[in-house]
């Protein structure tokens, strides 16, 4: 379960950058009024963004290597698009990077075409989509049954969400007041880490109140700690009970004029120990993902 460390990192990594990408793009394409939003002293600021979101996929994409018993066969990975869904996962990677830098081209010579700037944010948030239903439809085998059940989307999905609104609302935090947008991010990070608690307790295959029962197999039994349950569900609290903390106490800071401000260090103290908790619930619970299929010999 351990060794597989280098997909843990992969797929954690790739769906908080899918959830950066959305959290920050999507609403800017519904709610966006004009070119204007991308300009002046927003400029760094959402430029900092894509290259976060690109750093993320290019770090999820290197790390994914030291998984392979023949790196330099990697360089066929594309030869399979039309049979293989891990042929697609890389494109639609390789390709939400591609937009993802053409978008912070566009930003940074300046293009302010309103149609151009929306299209391309789009094609991303698209692409990036892509990406998690191709890294979904990869797990879900039928000769893997316990991978092959809602569990497997619902948990990625929540991945997704937690981890991409909490760094995008801790993002606005430390740089530009979190209500950019008039809209709260925190609340639907709340959100999503409460309705996680709620489903690993409900749907965990081994250790949920319904639990999947596995027809007979030569695979070896397994052996997944109930103590990585119970980290996942204690850190995915303890991030929940921060966020509230953040928001009882009303630390919102005011929108600034300026790209960098001077934020107050307790929120974003706060905030980033939300961030740090709920990622290391989200390892636990990608341990106990790979842990439910052990290789032989293991």
């Amino acid at each position: 379960m351990l060794k597989e460390w280098p997909l843990v990192a992969f797929t954690i990594l790739g769906q908080t950058a899918v959830g950066i990408l959305l959290a920050m793009g999507l609403p800017w394409i519904v709610m966006g009024t004009s070119a204007s939003t991308w300009t002046g002293s927003t400029t760094g600021i959402f430029l900092a963004f894509l290259g976060i979101i690109f750093g993320l996929l290019a770090l999820a994409a290197g790390l994914s290597f030291f998984h392979l018993h023949h790196p330099f066969r990697a360089l066929r990975v594309l030869a399979n698009l039309g049979t293989s869904w891990l042929s697609r996962e890389i494109l639609f990677e390789l390709t939400t990077m591609a937009f993802v830098l053409l978008m912070a081209g566009l930003i940074w010579a300046g293009i302010e075409t309103r149609w151009l700037l929306k299209t391309v944010m789009g094609m991303a948030c698209a692409s990036g989509l892509m990406f998690l239903f191709s890294m979904v439809r990869l797990y879900r085998l039928p000769t893997l049954p316990v991978w092959g059940r809602l569990f497997t989307p619902f948990s990625f999905a929540l991945t997704t969400l937690s981890m991409g609104t909490l760094i995008t609302a801790l993002i606005w935090r430390a740089f530009a007041g979190p209500r950019l947008f008039a809209y709260e991010l925190l609340d639907y990070a709340s959100l999503a880490v409460l309705f996680e608690i709620g489903f690993v307790l409900i749907r965990d295959p081994l250790h949920g109140l319904r639990i999947f029962r596995p027809v007979r197999s030569l695979r070896p039994p397994e052996r997944v700690p109930r103590g990585l349950l119970i980290g996942r569900l204690t850190f995915l609290g303890l991030g929940l009970f921060l966020l509230l903390v953040l928001q009882k106490l009303g630390l919102d800071a005011a929108i600034s004029d300026q790209w960098l401000f001077e934020p107050e260090p307790g929120p974003v103290l706060l905030h980033l120990g939300a961030v740090v908790l709920v990622l290391a619930a989200e390892a636990a619970g990608r341990f106990l993902f790979y842990g439910l299929v052990p290789r032989p010999g293991d």
